[in-house]
């Protein structure tokens, strides 16, 4: 019969992602440009839910059908946990966009590879669980490979901008790598293939298998990559490839209004341009490099922290599609502060 122990695990891994799909979807996320809060909705809640989901139906499929290789319940769990990986690609892959924000041409290759490869994955991992041929390893070379690219991103992240939170996130999506290992390398002695020989060559309890062990991991690990989210969310970009969905004009807006709540607490900003780019109000369409733009703060009438002086205004370097705060002062009347596009 089934043990208890796997189905409540996953169960509660379900819950661990659902509840942390629902944290990253409701928590407001105060990053300057160019951060996207609406491509980052879209894709980090949209992993863990889908997760969370295909998860809890693969600890149905382990109650109620233990030692069975392919039931319908399975193939469906085993599918949302495959279609979960899109939006963590989707993810990563924004991240490298504002890495390599000079490159439109490869990343437009790369989202149609993805798509691909998503459709792939799918496919493999229906036909496998259906026919129970190999159908555990699919499931894990897919996970497996999108989490590794996940891992690497934030690496490179970490590595071009240092920070507490990447390093969590790359030791997150390390540690997920090492539970889907120990998974691997348990399931054919302590999983469903266990039940011929009665799981006589498990290393572990008779009620703590292969899943629970996984389970804990990852939830760890999930749990320590939203804290992570939460104090530094992700630098996801907008896609250039997927402006024809109507979404860019909502993330400029919100690109606006996120770059307006990092000046001075007593202006507005007014900007100016330098060169032959035209007027902006927003301090990220400035792609060529090496041109210099003037922005302007306006104090606002009556306020009584913009006489004489406003000591802890910012200014805006802008390097590589990153911002960068620096102290500066703000005198009465309108100040031009520059910003160097590299």
């Amino acid at each position: 019969g089934p043990h208890y122990t796997t189905y409540i695990a996953l169960y509660a891994l379900a819950a661990v992602l659902a509840l942390c799909g629902i944290l990253l979807l409701a928590a407001p996320m105060a990053r300057p440009p160019p951060f996207s809060r609406v491509w980052f909705r879209m894709f980090w809640p949209g992993h863990l839910l889908l997760g969370a989901v295909g998860y809890a139906l693969e600890g149905v499929a382990k109650e109620r059908y233990a030692g069975q290789e392919s039931t319908g319940i399975l193939v469906a769990a085993r599918l949302l946990i495959a279609l979960s990986m899109d939006p963590l690609i989707g993810v990563f892959f924004c991240i490298g966009e504002g890495l390599l924000p000079d490159s439109p041409a490869l990343w437009s290759r790369l989202w149609v590879l993805s798509g691909l490869f998503v459709l792939g994955s799918l496919v493999a991992v229906g036909v496998t669980t259906a026919l129970a041929v190999r159908a555990f390893d699919t499931i894990i070379i897919v996970v497996g490979l999108v989490t590794l690219a996940a891992t690497i991103t934030w690496g490179a992240a970490c590595a071009r901008r240092p920070s507490p939170a990447g390093v969590v996130k790359t030791a997150a999506g390390s540690v997920i790598l090492v539970a889907l290992a120990i998974l691997a390398a348990l399931e054919p002695r302590c999983g469903d293939a266990g039940y011929a020989d009665c799981f006589a060559r498990c290393p572990f309890p008779v009620h703590f298998r292969s899943w629970p062990v996984y389970a804990c991991i990852v939830a760890v690990a999930y749990l320590s990559l939203s804290v992570a989210q939460l104090v530094e969310a992700d630098l996801v970009v907008a896609p250039r490839f997927f402006a024809f969905l109507g979404l860019e004009g909502a993330a400029k807006e919100e690109t606006t209004a996120e770059g307006g709540r990092w000046g001075p607490p007593c202006g507005r900003l007014r900007s100016t341009a330098i060169g032959n780019t035209a007027p902006s109000a927003t301090l990220t369409s400035t792609p060529r490099p090496q041109l210099l733009v003037a922005a302007a703060w306006q104090p606002e009438a009556g306020h009584a922290a913009c006489r004489g002086a406003c000591p802890g205004a910012r200014a805006f370097q802008k390097t590589k599609n990153e911002l960068i705060h620096a102290d500066s002062r703000v005198d009465e009347g309108d100040v031009r502060v520059g910003i160097d596009v590299r």
